[in-house]
């Protein structure tokens, strides 16, 4: 919706990048940002199928790295889809300082939330224009969904 606004939306690619490569590199740091995020808070697909991989690995054995990330993609058929061996083994090249892990991690769902007030907000748009819709849903849509998003803030 925001792409026909001819404008992109909210991300930071740096952000996720850095994330990514640093739970890539050090097994035990995706524990600190799992109540951070998820993998819809990613922008990029490919990203976001990095992230649940690793999330899955996570749960089973308690740490990730490249190898098992990279055979949960295998796994389940997404190691093509991101850009095979070699984009994810590229991502532990570009890893940050794990100390900044939770701030990127902030980073990454703060763009988040934005991209939903704003996918939010056209809905309602779209909604307010359209004749056959009763104001009263249209203000129970948009509080449902307001609330829903001011609950992923915390």
């Amino acid at each position: 919706m925001i792409r026909e606004l001819g404008k992109v939306p909210p991300q930071s690619e740096d952000s996720e990048l850095a994330v990514l490569g640093i739970i890539l590199t050090y097994p035990d740091a995706i524990n600190d940002i799992t109540e951070i995020l998820s993998p819809e808070t990613f922008y990029r697909k490919a990203h976001q199928l990095i992230f649940e991989s690793a999330l899955t690995v996570f749960k089973k054995i308690g740490k990730i790295d490249l190898i098992t990330v990279t055979n949960e993609l295998r796994n389940n058929d997404n190691l093509e889809s991101i850009g095979g061996p070699l984009y994810i083994t590229k991502l532990c090249n570009t890893s940050m300082s794990v100390s900044m892990l939770e701030h990127y991690a902030l980073i990454i769902k703060q763009k988040y939330l934005q991209r939903e007030y704003i996918r939010v907000g056209t809905e309602i748009q779209n909604l307010s224009f359209d004749d056959m819709n009763d104001v009263s849903d249209i203000v129970q849509f948009a509080e449902m969904n307001l609330l829903q998003i001011s609950d992923k803030i915390h």
